[in-house]
């Protein structure tokens, strides 16, 4: 897995959400934070859409994601 600077991701997640509520109310209505897929490796993009699987069926548990993150 390729490293990736964090400043590379161009803005903060959630930047436009003015109150912790509104961001609240946005991620258990499912909005997610954009992704620049010209930027993030596919396999970033992937990972983190399977973190955000509302399934947690669907979702890798910590030791998928420490073994996925040793490449």
């Amino acid at each position: 897995m390729p490293y990736i600077a964090p400043e590379q991701l161009e803005k903060q997640p959630f930047a436009d959400c003015a109150h912790v509520e509104v961001l609240a109310l946005n991620i258990y209505n499912g909005i997610r934070p954009e992704i620049n897929d010209k930027i993030a490796p596919k396999c970033y993009i992937d990972l983190m859409k399977k973190c955000w699987d509302s399934n947690s069926d669907n979702s890798p548990n910590s030791i998928e994601l420490f073994h996925n993150s040793l490449g």
